[in-house]
């Protein structure tokens, strides 16, 4: 629906998927196949096209051949379930393929408004950078799936810089880099949502808010335990950053490097490979609240230099889950 008047989308094949798109400009009553390459006009504030598919194999295939929207003028509110690009109906509630809607919105920076995410079976990559450089975007989706998979909402609001509410984050069993780059550069978003899970994966959180400016309260990290990579740059770059709560009790896999300065100089450094990195940026000045176990050690892989830390009990997963 247009927000403006002259406002206009069309739509980008790359690598020859062909989708079945069809458009109707009269509310449903006659549809014309969607071309390619070629802007549909909405003339007028409040003018709107129904668009619908029948693509059961999924809307594309891979990542190097992917179907897009292109969406550069004026300002288009999108409404209703993105399915219905799939089944024509928008009933379905199973992702049908992998990368089915990988980049589906990428760099539509007239977008205000997402459409509906009613699935709750996911595939790799599936909505993987589906938002990311809609920069008009003030509001992500609810996203309700309760089965994730591989990179499923990798990067998917990644530069979304209008971004500033998070309706409903799934809650489900993490897959691996399932959540990486999610709101990297969401220079909007003031507050995180809920991260609940107790069985991380590797890159489950990797960037996840990196280079979120404005962001000033962390969710809790709960897990009792870490993943290789789980936390990498999770809040590197979040400079109003100054309270982190978490459960673990050791910094996880530790590896030394040779490390080489610009002046010539060598030195051995200890490398973390969950944590490398993730609270490089934060405020200066800051409180880590942590289990007494965990080893107090201060560096861009650990607690922030100058920050004061605070011990509490440690929660192993049978206090999370009592008989």
């Amino acid at each position: 629906t247009a927000e403006e008047d002259s406002s206009s989308f069309g739509i980008l094949d790359e690598g020859g998927n062909d989708p079945i798109i069809q458009f109707s400009m009269d509310n449903g009553k006659t549809w014309v196949t969607m071309p390619y390459y070629k802007l549909i006009l909405l003339e007028h504030k409040g003018d709107k096209a129904l668009l619908r598919g029948y693509n059961p194999n999924g809307f594309s295939k891979n990542s190097q051949r992917h179907t897009s929207f292109i969406m550069q003028r004026g300002a288009i509110a999108a409404s209703g379930s993105v399915m219905s690009l799939v089944d024509e109906e928008g009933e379905s509630t199973v992702i049908p393929a992998p990368y089915c809607f990988y980049r589906l919105f990428y760099a539509c920076e007239s977008l205000t408004q997402a459409p509906e995410l009613p699935a709750i079976r996911l595939r790799k990559s599936c909505y993987e950078e589906m938002f990311s450089k809609c920069t008009s975007l003030k509001e992500a989706p609810a996203l309700l799936a309760t089965s994730l998979d591989e990179n499923c909402y990798n990067k998917m609001f990644k530069d979304c810089s209008s971004l500033v509410r998070i309706l409903h984050l799934s809650q489900a069993i993490l897959e691996e880099g399932c959540y990486e780059g999610m709101f990297w550069n969401c220079t909007s978003l003031e507050k995180a949502p809920e991260l609940s899970s107790l069985h991380l994966r590797e890159r489950c959180y990797a960037r996840m808010f990196r280079g979120c400016a404005n962001l000033t309260e962390a969710p809790e990290l709960p897990a009792p335990y870490v993943r290789e990579y789980c936390y990498e740059g999770m809040f590197m770059d979040c400079p109003k950053i100054s309270k982190i709560t978490v459960n673990f009790t050791e910094w996880g896999i530790r590896i030394p490097i040779r490390v080489t300065y610009e002046y010539g100089e060598e030195d051995d450094e200890i490398l973390s490979r969950s944590t490398q990195g993730w609270l490089n940026g934060v405020a200066p000045q800051g409180t880590f609240i942590c289990p007494k176990e965990l080893p107090e050690e201060f560096g861009g892989d650990a607690i922030p230099k100058g920050w004061k830390v605070v011990r509490k009990k440690h929660r192993t997963l049978e206090d999370f889950y009592p008989e």
